[in-house]
């Protein structure tokens, strides 16, 4: 046992706290846990005042609660899951984590009848009707609460349920890339285009897309910005102040975060015109009352007791923002949907391909410490491959149509009308200069020349009728191979970042190392940006 203080209503009170392996469901032991119970009850963490009810809620600083389940026939299992449930609160867990631990235990116990030695195999066939995510779920929970308290074979319990974990953490999956590049372009059509109304009730999700995407934020950092969070310094300096806590390290890999970070003239602007749609004195630059004056269909009212909006309801309002616009106006047709947590990757992902060492990408994004970064480096062939996209889509757009498209992006007859268009349409290129399979626009030739017209702007790819298969695959086998160099840049800069040398204890970093990786940063740039003009080039249908 562990005797610790804590503070409540001023005044410093004892506690002792229990090892989770050393509960053996003596009176003693559940009397200290009923006194932890107090403990989190002052500090209200629990919203109940009795600790022999069948249902606590837990309520976090934002204002979520939950809810824990104790209506097992046995009430001995319901007090070992009580304790246990106690043991992990004094973790300072978060309270989706509590209430998934507890609920996945609580199966297992009604599953097992009390992990009847009779019931082991019934205990297995549950766990593996699930999902993976579930079997994990339930295996790894289960295994927990059988090494707190002392249960009759539970060892054969626990090698049940082990085959079920799988250790390998599986990387996040992000949206396909081309609802990434459609997502963002009628965000700036949105922009354009919006009535007062739409533009004034959707406005959160602009600067969502517009802030998260520059700057790794949570949602729930995103929600608490504070009204005043930005100032200008000078004419081009331009800084945001996001909720974070700067707390100086506690251990010597930890790391202080930093949560005042510059922003460009376009974001700042955008959070200048939102301050002004909201005249009332809040603190909160995204309010629940904001939301309510723009919501137009009203289901049930709103119980949570806080002046920021809270996640779910900013959940509710890309959902609408789905329905009523991208959908309704933009004509959007697939099940892909971004979620309010995605843009932390992608603003990550960003940071790394442009040459940021680790410890400046954890100060900004929020991580007190080096190794949480690993996640995030399994993501860059994937966005190196969405920049690609997005760039090349660009550049096709503007060399044939010189215009963006009004509707959705990938609807398969305006491909076809765009394939068409690039291979069909008569020009007069007898003022240029014929080059392999197409021409040289550039009048300064060769003042510009790089050596090799594919990936250079000022070349035009149009071949004859019979060469047309030939320049496709001259174009295609060197996309190929930048697509190769760029894997292997990739690794090289993944492998430069992970070996820069830190201190932490002065936030510092070698020079040397951070010049070596702005240069492998700039050449896998270099190679990026080679392979969207070639593919640009390229008809669709040999691209694909």
């Amino acid at each position: 046992m562990n005797s610790q203080k804590f503070l409540t209503k001023g005044n410093y009170i004892d506690i002792v706290s229990i090892d989770k392996n050393a509960f053996k469901h003596t009176p003693k032991q559940i009397d200290e846990y009923k006194k932890i119970f107090i403990k989190w009850v002052d500090l209200n963490i629990i919203k109940n005042s009795s600790y022999e009810d069948k249902k606590w809620i837990l309520s976090d600083r934002d204002c979520n609660s939950r809810r824990l389940i104790f209506d097992l026939q046995d009430h001995k299992f319901n007090t070992s899951l009580k304790c246990f449930a106690l043991s992990i609160i004094e973790q300072e867990f978060s309270i989706n984590y509590i209430e998934q631990v507890i609920s996945c235990v609580h199966e297992s116990i009604e599953v097992t009848e009390g992990f009847n030695i009779n019931y082991l195999s019934d205990l297995e066939d549950y766990i593996e009707k699930h999902n993976y995510a579930k079997r994990n779920n339930l295996a790894t929970y289960t295994i927990l609460f059988l090494s707190f308290t002392q249960i009759n074979f539970s060892e054969e319990f626990a090698d049940v349920c082990t085959p079920f974990i799988n250790n390998i953490q599986r990387s996040r999956d992000l949206p396909n890339y081309q609802h990434i590049l459609f997502f963002d372009e009628k965000i700036n059509h949105f922009l354009e285009e919006s009535n007062t109304f739409e533009r004034q009730k959707y406005f959160p999700i602009v600067l969502w897309w517009k802030l998260t995407t520059l700057i790794p934020m949570r949602p729930k950092e995103f929600l608490k910005i504070k009204k005043d969070c930005i100032v200008k310094k000078t004419d081009d300096i331009f800084e945001i102040t996001i909720p974070r806590e700067k707390q100086k390290a506690t251990l010597r890999r930890d790391i202080e975060v930093t949560d005042t970070l510059r922003i460009n003239k376009e974001t700042y602007n955008l959070i200048k015109e939102f301050q002004k749609y909201d005249l009332l004195n809040h603190q909160y630059l995204f309010t629940i009352e904001y939301y309510k004056n723009h919501k137009e269909f009203f289901g049930s009212e709103l119980s949570k007791d806080t002046e920021f909006l809270p996640k779910r309801q900013l959940d509710s309002l890309l959902d609408q923002f789905y329905k009523y616009i991208l959908i309704k106006k933009y004509n959007y047709s697939e099940n892909e949907k971004i979620s309010l947590g995605d843009t932390r990757h992608f603003a990550f992902c960003n940071m790394m391909l442009q040459g940021f060492n680790m410890l400046s990408i954890a100060r900004i994004g929020g991580h007190t410490r080096l190794d949480k970064q690993q996640h995030y480096w399994g993501h860059l062939k994937y966005f190196s491959e969405s920049w690609v996209y997005n760039l090349a889509e660009k550049n096709r757009r503007l060399e044939f149509l010189n215009t963006s498209l009004p509707d959705a992006s990938f609807v398969e007859e305006k491909r076809k009308i765009i394939n068409e268009y690039k291979l069909s349409k008569e020009e007069n290129f007898e003022e240029y200069l014929p080059v392999d399979y197409g021409y040289c626009l550039d009048y300064n030739f060769p003042n510009n020349c790089s050596g090799d017209c594919r990936h250079c702007s000022f070349y035009k790819f149009h071949p004859n009728t019979e060469e047309l298969n030939d320049g496709i695959n001259w174009l295609n086998n060197f996309s190929h191979t930048l697509s190769r160099k760029i894997n292997e840049q990739i690794s090289l800069l993944t492998y430069i970042s992970q070996n820069v040398k830190y201190d932490l204890e002065c936030l510092t970093f070698s020079i040397t190392d951070q010049e070596e990786l702005s240069y492998t940063s700039n050449e896998l740039n270099r190679l990026l940006h080679q392979k969207s003009i070639i593919d640009s080039k390229l008809p669709k249908k040999a691209e694909d």
